[in-house]
């Protein structure tokens, strides 16, 4: 889109520091790395197993990997970020476009934000920000500019930068 950043590697963002939100986060076996790749016509981001370089699935825990290989296998280069899988523990709440090219959030966001009161941080594109909470939610997807990933049917990935938004 016009006056929005295009996306670009995360392996300039300092995943190592500490981020107490994300400690317990980074515990867990449940990261993959991502790589932007174009499906029929569209920019995806396609998950891989940071320990064989092979596709990896939110719904096969055999692919997932550590935090720290992770974050090793993005540092080699052939990756644009990592992701956590929710597998019953966390959710994460996407909200799209809602920051602004001066950087500010929409009213909408804004109030989610303030509501919620959890870890957020910049999407990859700097043009949303992901929300964790704990625990998981019984039902889909909402309406307008807000999208839950959960674990009711399928678990489902969220990028990870540590790019905190405010």
């Amino acid at each position: 889109m016009e006056g929005r950043k295009a996306m670009q590697p995360q392996a300039d963002i300092p995943y190592t520091r500490k981020v107490p939100a994300l400690e317990e986060l980074q515990g867990r076996p449940q990261w993959v790395c991502w790589r932007k790749e174009e499906r029929q016509g569209t920019f995806t981001k396609v998950p891989y197993n940071a320990r064989t370089g092979e596709r990896a699935a939110s719904d096969h825990p055999a692919t997932w990997a550590s935090y720290d290989q992770a974050v090793q296998a993005l540092r080699t280069g052939t990756y644009h970020g990592i992701g956590y899988v929710f597998h019953q523990d966390y959710t994460g709440i996407d909200l799209d476009h809602c920051v602004n090219p001066d950087g500010s959030i929409d009213p909408w966001a804004q109030a989610y934000l303030d509501r919620l009161g959890s870890y957020a941080e910049y999407s990859p594109s700097g043009t949303g920000i992901h929300v964790l909470v704990r625990g998981a939610i019984p039902s889909g997807p909402t309406g307008g500019g807000c999208r839950m990933r959960h674990t009711r049917k399928l678990p489902l990935r969220c990028t990870v930068n540590g790019a905190t938004s405010p």
